[in-house]
């Protein structure tokens, strides 16, 4: 992930503002053409900021678009707090929930070959927090298992993203996921 600007004040309400304005700006821009396409000037004119307003919160586009997938990880791991500790249908169902139940601009986001990095960095951070590692007893593998899972889950949606299989509900798809994670192929 870029490394954002560090001079932002996330916790300043102008701070807040500014950055959604910006981040607001971006996923319209992603809305209407590839991310290659996107220049830190049409941010600017969309969100509207100056220049050195923008380069005190960003670095680059590319860490708005970070910021973004934070966002929606954030609120995913926000989520999992509620789940019982056991429950890995459950975290692997908010994961699959959040990417599929977005409009675009997200949508695009989650399944555009464009956006991989992106979505591999949020797979990442996701997966590999606590929750997800505590299926592990031996301490030497918990961040395999969380390598394990967030790739299996990953894999799964875009599989099942792609064949346009409407047979199945995400929770049912969450279900089978966690099923093979956990069981695997004999389970």
């Amino acid at each position: 992930m870029p490394k954002p600007n560090t001079n932002k004040n996330p916790n300043d309400i102008r701070s807040k503002k500014t950055m959604r304005d910006i981040k607001n700006a971006m996923l319209s821009l992603i809305a209407e053409k590839p991310f290659d396409k996107i220049r830190v000037e049409d941010i600017l004119r969309e969100a509207p900021v100056q220049s050195n307003t923008f380069y005190k919160y960003y670095a680059s586009k590319k860490d708005v678009l970070y910021d973004i997938g934070n966002d929606i990880v954030e609120s995913m791991k926000a989520a999992l707090k509620a789940l019982d500790k056991a429950d890995l249908h459950g975290g692997v169902r908010i994961f699959y929930e959040e990417i599929s139940s977005r409009e675009e601009p997200y949508h695009r986001l989650f399944t555009s070959d464009e956006y991989e990095d992106l979505l591999e960095w949020m797979r990442d951070k996701y997966f590999s927090s606590g929750f997800f590692t505590s299926f592990v007893s031996d301490s030497g593998y918990k961040e395999i298992a969380g390598t394990f899972i967030g790739y299996t889950a990953l894999s799964i949606y875009k599989a099942w993203e792609k064949s346009g299989d409407g047979s199945r509900t995400i929770d049912e798809l969450a279900a089978a996921a966690a099923d093979l994670m956990l069981n695997g192929l004999g389970g």
